[in-house]
């Protein structure tokens, strides 16, 4: 049977009542599956920084710093790459930018 997947929302919601408690390896663990989902989810990134400052973990938070600027730049480009598309029109592409 394959694994039904779970909404982002219930499992960001799950990750902040685990955090809250106090289990913070186990939200980080949550944290880090959200990030390798295809869409950017800049807040398990920002969760996950914050964890790991408060445990004092500088090293462990700026990779987690450097992945999320990796994955924002490839959003960007993949943005970026949509708005140039061919097929779009001239005032298409307009309002694609102007919405940027």
């Amino acid at each position: 049977m394959a694994k039904k997947k779970i909404a982002t929302q219930t499992l960001m919601d799950e990750a902040r009542q685990i955090e809250r408690e106090g289990k913070h390896a186990d939200a980080l663990k949550i944290y880090r599956a959200l990030t390798r989902r295809k869409h950017l989810n800049a807040e398990a990134y920002n969760r996950m920084m914050i964890i790991l400052r408060k445990q004092k973990k500088y090293n462990a938070e700026l990779e987690v710093i450097q992945r999320a600027i990796a994955a924002i730049e490839k959003s960007i480009a993949a943005n970026q790459q949509a708005v140039n598309h061919p097929a779009l029109g001239r005032g298409s592409r307009f309002l694609a930018l102007s919405l940027l």
